[in-house]
């Protein structure tokens, strides 16, 4: 986040994709993010994330969470079923332990929400490329 009212924070984040290697898991693949906010340059701890999601296949994503803080743990399940070309069913559900109030929950929801529909202006727009000239920080594209 930039510009003049957000240069009191700073969001970093880092993210590597890549293929399972195992026998039975080669339909699979792990994403792994890491992410971490500073305020007044001091990071703010309870804001401090290292995901490792599991995609099967083109349409299902496993991404357990733990809470900051170690307030609890979650898992967010992305599903998405083609109904025809260039359309397609997506589903989002949030899986918390049980003793956790909703607004949790949902806060996750929301965060995922946003997170998703700054994708679809991306995804309403793609073109299937056959091979496609990539820069080296785009090298984890051809091995999808």
């Amino acid at each position: 986040m930039r510009g003049r009212k957000w240069d009191c924070m700073e969001h970093i984040w880092d993210a590597t994709w890549s293929p399972c290697e195992e026998d039975g898991e080669k339909h699979c693949s792990l994403l792994r993010i890491k992410t971490v906010v500073h305020l007044f340059g001091k990071t703010v701890p309870f804001i401090l994330f290292d995901f490792k999601a599991k995609q099967i296949g083109p349409g299902i994503v496993h991404l357990p969470f733990v809470l900051p803080l170690g307030l609890g743990r979650g898992v967010l399940v992305h599903t998405l079923t083609p109904i025809e070309p260039m359309l397609q069913r997506v589903s989002h559900l949030v899986f918390i332990e049980k003793w956790l109030p909703a607004v949790v929950g949902k806060v996750v929801m929301y965060i995922e929400f946003k997170q998703f529909e700054r994708d679809l202006t991306i995804w309403n727009n793609k073109t299937y490329i056959p091979k496609p000239l990539l820069v080296k920080e785009d090298q984890s594209i051809a091995k999808h």
